[in-house]
């Protein structure tokens, strides 16, 4: 396969035909996709494109010579945007630059981030447009650090979405979309709320790709007797240790296959550990008393992705050895940069600015779901759709797993249960 080698200039003048034509690929991308009303009203003439051109503000990306990608970069204040009718821009002080018109040939992948990373290397503070109905450069933009500011109008009439980077604040802290909360009412809390969880499955559906790689290298070491560490503080460790908690009762499996550890031991799982998270060290020496070997894993569980007590154990296991990979909400982090296979969920700013427990620790308990369940499926630990291996430690789960006998073996419900009570669980009482 012939290797790539991309390459960013300014335009030249012998590029505007070549331009035009990756616009127009752009416009036809467009219709197909139901937008041409919206792409009609924000098409640039050529004579825009050629004043971007003098002015030394259109840019191109080439592959191996060939211009695939064209795209304006110039600093604000834009005169293109006529006002912002609904939100605010991040910081109207500091100087910023504005991407426009961005536009690729067909076939061409990595566009966005490559040309990010480009505009990255000369400043970080960048706002943004996209058409409302491009959801995919939406997701993508926050993904890379981009915060939703409002909706702006164009001087020629075409109403885009707005974004601007972040690279200075994490997303994790940055301000809420929502301000004034004391003087709403409960139902419009309420409703508010909502509306912001709706951010979190997105996010986790992006994050699968992720999810399964990390659980994929789990299961190859959990067949050769590994277990899986979930290691985290505040909200992120209490997370983990519930979910460890519940397989056992859940699968049948030992306590000792999903173990959750919190910075500042159990007494953190109800009251605040002054400074526990703080420590670096400490998450690798809290592991020592488990013996870890190289077929274990450890998943850091951070929001921030900057916790010390996380990010040291997850790089201090690494350097030992063990397979690493994190849950994280914000994009590029020291956590995700130290980890084997990091898991990024970018669900944006808490409802209440700064509350990760809210949103970010919705997406991580989303995902642990999603990492036990399917490490339990691909174990064995389920047959069809039912818990076999369930412990029956209560009435409720004794009737359960009655029912799930008596409709396997088409027994009656008291010969059921005999055989339940009599073999211990109903992968045994189907069985022997």
């Amino acid at each position: 396969m012939t290797e790539l080698t991309r390459n960013f200039r300014r335009a030249r003048v012998a590029d505007l035909p070549r331009i035009l034509e990756l616009i127009e690929c752009g416009r036809q991308k467009m219709r197909a996709a139901g937008n041409n009303e919206q792409w009609t009203n924000g098409q640039p003439s050529q004579e825009v494109i050629e004043e971007d051109i003098r002015l030394g503000e259109s840019y191109v990306m080439t592959e191996n010579g060939k211009v695939v990608v064209t795209f304006a970069f110039k600093p604000g204040p834009d005169v293109t945007y006529a006002k912002i009718y609904e939100g605010k821009w991040l910081d109207d002080v500091k100087p910023y630059y504005v991407v426009h018109r961005l536009a690729s040939a067909p076939g061409v992948r990595g566009v966005l981030k490559d040309v990010l990373n480009f505009c990255f290397s000369h400043t970080d503070n960048i706002r943004i447009d996209t058409h409302r109905q491009n959801v995919v450069m939406r997701h993508a933009l926050e993904k890379y650090g981009f915060r939703y500011c409002g909706i702006i109008y164009l001087l020629d009439g075409a109403e885009r979405l707005a974004f601007q980077s972040c690279k200075s604040v994490a997303i994790t802290e940055q301000s809420s979309n929502y301000d004034n909360l004391e003087q709403m009412s409960v139902v419009e809390l309420l409703h508010h709320i909502n509306e912001e969880d709706y951010r979190v499955a997105e996010a986790v559906k992006l994050a699968i790709p992720q999810i399964q790689a990390f659980v994929e290298a789990v299961e190859e070491r959990m067949k050769l007797g590994g277990r899986l560490f979930y290691i985290g503080a505040g909200t992120s460790g209490r997370l983990g240790v519930l979910d460890a908690s519940e397989l056992p009762p859940t699968f049948g499996v030992s306590d000792t296959k999903v173990i959750g550890l919190i910075a500042g031991g159990d007494r953190a799982l109800r009251h605040a550990v002054e400074k526990a998270e703080d420590m670096p060290e400490q998450g690798w020496l809290d592991l020592q008393p488990y013996h870890p070997t190289a077929n274990d894993t450890v998943l850091g569980i951070a929001a921030s992705g900057t916790t010390p007590y996380v990010v040291g154990v997850v790089r201090l296991a690494r350097l030992n050895g063990l397979l690493t990979g994190c849950i994280t909400s914000n994009p590029h982090t020291p956590l995700a940069q130290t980890s084997d296979f990091p898991i990024e969920t970018i669900v944006g700013p808490e409802f209440v600015t700064g509350s990760s427990r809210m949103k970010s620790g919705t997406a991580q308990k989303m995902v642990l779901n999603m990492i036990s369940t399917t490490l339990m499926v691909r174990m064995g630990r389920v047959q069809g759709n039912r818990m076999v291996n369930m412990q029956l430690t209560n009435a409720k789960l004794v009737d359960r797993g009655t029912r799930m006998v008596q409709d396997m073996l088409g027994l009656s419900y008291e010969e059921a249960q005999q055989r339940l009570l009599e073999a211990g669980s109903v992968d045994e009482a189907c069985h022997y």
